[in-house]
C-alpha cells in the first residue's frame, strides 16, 4: 500500500471514529448531562469531518472555510463540558472561554481569511483545553487521589482531550518552523495533515469509552468521585 493510500485510510478511519460511541448513546441513552455533552463532542467532530469533505468536492476547493467555523462549534461544545465537570471553576473556565473568543474574532479580523488555517487560533484553542484538562486532572487527584481514576469516566474525558489537544498544540507549535525555516511544499504537507486526524481518532475513541462507562453507572462528575470513594468499584 502506498503512502498516500495509508494517508487515506486514516483519514477515513478518523473521520468515522466518533460514530461508534454516537450510536451508543442514541441506543442506550444514557440518563445524565455529561454523557449529552460527550455526545455533542463526538457529533461536532463527526459533522464537520463530513461536511469539510463534501465542502471541498461540492462547494469550494478549500477545507479551511469550514474547518474555522466549526473551530468555534468545536472549542464552545468542550469549553461546556469542562465547565460542567470544573464546577468549582466555573469562573476560570469562562475566562479562558472569553480569551479564546476573543482571539478568534481579533485574528480573524485583522490578520487572518475564513480560507486561510489560522495558526494563533489553532495554537490558542489546544492550549486551551490543555489547560482545561490539567484543572481537571488536578480536581480529579484532589478530591479522590485513588489508584482506580481509569474506571472512572472524567478521566477517560479528560485523557482524551489532554492527549487531543497536546498532540495539535505540538503540531501548531511546529508548523510555522516547518513552513518558514524547512521551507517544506505543500505536498509534503498534505501527508503530516493525517497526524491531526490520528489525534481526533485517538480522542473519539476514549470518548465513546466514557459513554459506556457513564452507562454502566461510573460517576461521570468530579465531585461525584467524593461519594464513591468508599464503594467498592467493580471490574468492567
Amino acid at each position: 500500500m502506498e503512502l498516500i493510500q495509508v494517508k487515506e485510510v486514516l483519514i477515513e478511519i478518523s473521520r468515522h471514529s466518533g460514530i461508534v460511541g454516537i450510536l451508543f448513546f442514541l441506543v442506550k441513552k444514557p440518563q445524565n448531562r455529561e454523557a449529552g455533552l460527550v455526545l455533542g463532542v463526538l457529533t461536532v467532530s463527526f459533522i464537520c469531518a463530513v461536511s469539510s469533505r463534501l465542502f471541498v468536492e461540492l462547494i469550494y476547493p478549500n477545507s479551511f472555510v469550514i474547518a474555522n467555523f466549526w473551530c468555534l462549534v468545536d472549542f464552545f461544545i468542550s469549553y461546556l463540558l469542562f465547565r460542567t465537570l470544573l464546577k468549582e471553576h466555573k469562573p476560570m473556565a469562562n475566562g479562558i472561554f472569553y480569551s479564546f473568543l476573543i482571539v478568534y474574532l481579533l485574528s480573524f479580523s485583522l490578520l487572518y481569511s475564513f480560507t486561510e488555517f489560522n495558526i494563533i487560533v489553532g495554537f490558542w484553542s489546544s492550549l486551551a483545553i490543555v489547560l482545561f484538562s490539567l484543572m481537571s486532572y488536578y480536581c480529579m487527584l484532589q478530591k479522590n487521589p485513588v489508584n482506580n481514576l481509569w474506571k472512572y469516566p472524567v478521566f477517560w474525558i479528560t485523557t482524551s482531550m489532554f492527549l487531543y489537544a497536546s498532540g495539535t498544540l505540538l503540531f501548531n507549535i511546529l508548523l510555522p518552523y516547518l513552513i518558514l525555516e524547512m521551507k517544506i511544499t505543500s505536498e509534503v504537507f498534505q501527508y503530516m495533515t493525517p497526524i491531526s486526524f490520528i489525534f481526533d481518532m485517538i480522542k473519539n475513541l476514549l470518548l465513546s469509552y466514557s459513554i459506556f462507562l457513564m452507562y454502566k453507572g461510573y460517576p461521570s462528575w468530579i465531585y461525584d468521585m467524593v461519594k464513591s470513594k468508599n464503594v467498592k468499584l467493580q471490574m468492567i
